[in-house]
């Protein structure tokens, strides 16, 4: 539930953007190097002026983090962006709690990869295809999961059976569950992960499935079925997780711990 699937990937895109900038910086310095005598000359002069440098590379990773941010349909507050940036560059501690950060962080990369799915579906026939075939597929299995006896809908695309009931406790706001658990596709059939003993830290799983998790106590074992568009959507969590895929967990909670990182 947490390794692969019901957590989306922490680190946008943006990153590798702003990394791949500041290298071809370096390397157009490189390689201006190796022109001439007076371009060796030249390159030396430019890469010892701290001043043009540093504006160099900052303005070419923020003119890079906006065209990115255009292009995948988000927009952000410059100010913030800058503020953000120079946070970072001095090694501050960040203005928000560092959970609150990663969650946005998150929040931002599935948005992106939303939009970008949403794109292909649009463009591509193959792609649309099969969303199309996954999405009837996954409705038809949610429709059978919520047949089964003891079946009780949870919110709306979210069906579980309880099959054992705990008595041990739920978790803080400082603790993650422990958990045994495996993850299904194709209604429940297809078993894409399993986990012994894994930590399941509520901050970094989809919000559907913490609001789940969050009804738990240690010894509960649940079977939870997510609708498509309860867990990944169009956009899917390749390689494991095409488009508009619903997800089956069954899970059974052994345990709480401390939660890892700074608050």
């Amino acid at each position: 539930m947490v390794h692969r699937s019901l957590s989306p990937n922490p680190t946008p895109m943006l990153h590798h953007h702003a990394r791949h900038l500041v290298a071809s910086v370096a390397l157009a310095g490189i390689a201006g190097c190796t022109s001439s005598q007076s371009a060796r000359n030249d390159a030396l002069v430019s890469a010892d002026d701290a001043t043009r440098f540093a504006y160099g590379v900052g303005y070419s990773v923020g003119e890079d983090v906006r065209e990115g941010l255009a292009a995948d349909g988000v927009s952000a507050d410059s100010a913030l962006l800058c503020r953000g940036f120079s946070d970072a560059i001095q090694q501050k501690s960040p203005a928000m709690p560092k959970r609150e950060l990663d969650r946005v962080l998150r929040a931002v990369h599935r948005a992106m990869l939303d939009n970008a799915s949403q794109r292909r579906f649009d463009e591509d026939p193959q792609f649309r295809q099969l969303a199309n075939a996954n999405a009837a597929i996954s409705a038809k299995a949610i429709d059978a999961f919520a047949a089964q006896p003891g079946a009780t809908t949870v919110e709306e695309g979210v069906v579980q059976i309880v099959l054992a009931t705990g008595s041990g406790p739920k978790t803080n706001a400082d603790e993650a569950f422990v958990a045994d658990w495996s993850m299904a596709i194709a209604g429940g059939t297809q078993v894409i992960d399993t986990r012994t003993g894994a930590i399941i830290d509520p901050d970094k799983i989809l919000p559907v499935a913490a609001r789940v998790l969050s009804t738990m106590r240690v010894g509960d074992h649940r079977r939870i079925a997510f609708a498509a568009n309860k867990a990944f959507g169009l956009g899917g969590d390749a390689p494991a997780i095409g488009p508009n895929e619903a997800l089956f967990i069954d899970i059974t909670i052994t345990g709480t711990a401390t939660r890892q990182g700074t608050p």
